[in-house]
């Protein structure tokens, strides 16, 4: 396999998937060295659905991860041989990922300064309705979307649910993940490089146990249903319509 191209939208486990694409073991495995288009605290500003490059990657390369839009995705220049995989996640979790990622635990640069200085002026509930709001118009709900379709259109994309490729099945879910990159690990060795990853081993908690200043806060899906009352429901439904349910997840 000449690329590998790992896919996403804030807030589904991206930097966590670095890691582990980025461990040594991975790489002797797999043949691909892991590279990124941002620079070090310069996030790309663009919403995702303008995140364009003419540029090409260059070959033998793991490109991880790639905040963007399907059609963003489709304007890289690729090889001809190459695999690629979008991590989906319930857009109702990633909304309060993203608030307390971005109120308590994310790393500073001067956008993530400004909201921060925003939110802590906020209860959570409002907090909560203007991380809805960024969202929207930093076009994430609508990059959900534009995959739903896609590997109808190219056969090289897979599509992965966030809440498989963390959950108990993990491993299963992660070696059909690199049967279709053409990644070969022994099953012992994948299995200790996601135990050093895990997010007990990461967090020093068990999953489900909440450290809210803490990158990985949680660990569990559904948390959403401890933070959205009716009427933020209610708002998102109006934003973002059966997104949610289009994407697989139940009402």
């Amino acid at each position: 396999m000449t690329n590998v191209y790992h896919c996403c939208v804030q807030k589904t486990g991206s930097r966590w998937l670095l890691k582990i694409f980025a461990d040594e073991r991975f790489k002797q495995y797999s043949g691909l060295e892991p590279y990124t288009y941002e620079v070090p605290g310069q996030p790309d500003s663009r919403p995702l659905n303008k995140r364009f490059l003419d540029e090409p990657f260059p070959q033998k390369t793991f490109a991880t991860p790639l905040y963007m839009s399907y059609d963003s995705f489709k304007s890289i220049p690729k090889p001809e041989r190459y695999r690629a995989f979008f991590i989906m996640r319930d857009p109702r979790d990633i909304v309060v990922s993203w608030y307390f990622s971005v109120r308590y635990s994310h790393g500073a640069n001067p956008r993530i300064a400004q909201m921060r200085k925003d939110l802590e002026n906020m209860s959570e509930k409002e907090g909560l309705v203007y991380a809805v709001n960024y969202l929207e118009r930093d076009q994430l709900f609508s990059s959900l979307d534009s995959w739903i379709a896609a590997p109808r259109e190219d056969s090289n994309i897979m599509l992965v649910k966030f809440e498989d490729v963390t959950g108990s099945t993990s491993q299963h879910v992660f070696n059909n993940l690199l049967t279709h990159c053409d990644i070969h690990i022994p099953d012992q060795t994948l299995s200790t490089i996601l135990e050093d990853y895990s997010f007990e081993r990461l967090s020093g908690r068990k999953q489900g146990q909440e450290d809210s200043s803490h990158h990985y806060r949680k660990g569990v899906a559904g948390d959403w249903r401890n933070h959205f009352d009716n009427a933020l429901l209610a708002q998102f439904d109006e934003i973002t319509g059966d997104l949610a349910q289009r994407l697989g997840y139940s009402r």
